[in-house]
């Protein structure tokens, strides 16, 4: 059991989000998030292979629906939002459904002017004749802070990543987040250790109660994972989900101005044992 400090919730501030592209030779899927920039831009994930033959669906069709890039249009602003309000995971976690399904706001029949959070979901298959292995990870390229407040976009961000079997009606989770840097917002446990780690929820009703979010690897990586054998046939589904949270200590202060921060996820793909 962990004790926690009062947190209160705090109102959502408008803040700019814009996802662009940007080409690269080595990078085998590119996600750029720019905060509170003038320009729009895209998601997109690119799938490279070398000498096994993977394949990727945004729908999970591979026999109508395969393809080597996924790219999502132009994003509206985000707002702060929480993980207690992202808790329909079999929504979440699903081809069908949107970002813009019910996570923005806008008149009907007109673009959205804010969404409060973005996901991708996607499917990765062994269409080769031999096992194959991979390495999986989502990295922090840039990271400019915004020139009015003394904290990062990488501080406020929250990466929510699925990773189940494509037919699988479970819907396995990591959160990821920054460590804890300002120690007015540090936890402590039943025996006065302190807990570094973001608190994933604050609310009893939520399954996620106090759980501790998985520590970004280091400042440049999120997370990486590697995928050792993925046999013929075999389908993988992933959603990445990612928010600003509106829980975080830093989100009390001023609206961030300027700055930006660019995600890049890479899936290398090989030949297993090679």
């Amino acid at each position: 059991m962990y004790s926690s400090k009062l947190v209160k919730r705090k109102k959502h501030k408008k803040i700019a989000l814009i996802i662009t592209t940007l080409s690269s030779a080595i990078a085998t899927a590119l996600i750029i998030v720019s905060f509170l920039g003038n320009l729009v831009g895209s998601f997109t994930v690119k799938l490279y292979t070398s000498d096994v033959k993977l394949a990727m669906s945004a729908s999970g069709d591979f026999a109508n629906d395969t393809t080597t890039l996924i790219r999502v249009g132009d994003l509206p602003s985000f707002q702060l939002n929480e993980n207690n309000q992202l808790l329909k995971h079999e929504e979440i976690d699903n081809p069908k459904t949107s970002y813009l399904d019910n996570g923005s706001i806008g008149q009907d029949g007109e673009e959205p002017s804010t969404i409060y959070y973005f996901k991708q979901t996607f499917f990765v298959k062994n269409v080769g004749t031999v096992p194959a292995s991979y390495d999986f990870s989502i990295s922090i390229t840039d990271n400019q802070r915004p020139n009015n407040v003394t904290y990062g976009y990488d501080d406020l961000l929250r990466v929510r990543l699925y990773t189940n079997d494509g037919n699988s009606s479970e819907h396995d989770y990591e959160v990821y987040a920054k460590y804890i840097r300002t120690g007015a917002a540090i936890n402590y446990d039943d025996e006065g250790n302190p807990i570094y780690e973001e608190i994933v929820s604050y609310d009893p009703e939520d399954p996620d109660y106090m759980r501790r979010a998985v520590p970004f690897k280091n400042e440049s990586t999120i997370m990486s994972d590697k995928v050792p054998s993925f046999s013929v046939g075999k389908v993988t589904r992933y959603t990445l989900l990612c928010w600003l949270d509106g829980e975080d200590s830093n989100a009390n202060g001023p609206v961030p101005k300027g700055g930006s921060i660019k995600l890049e996820v890479n899936i290398n793909a090989k030949e297993t044992g090679k």
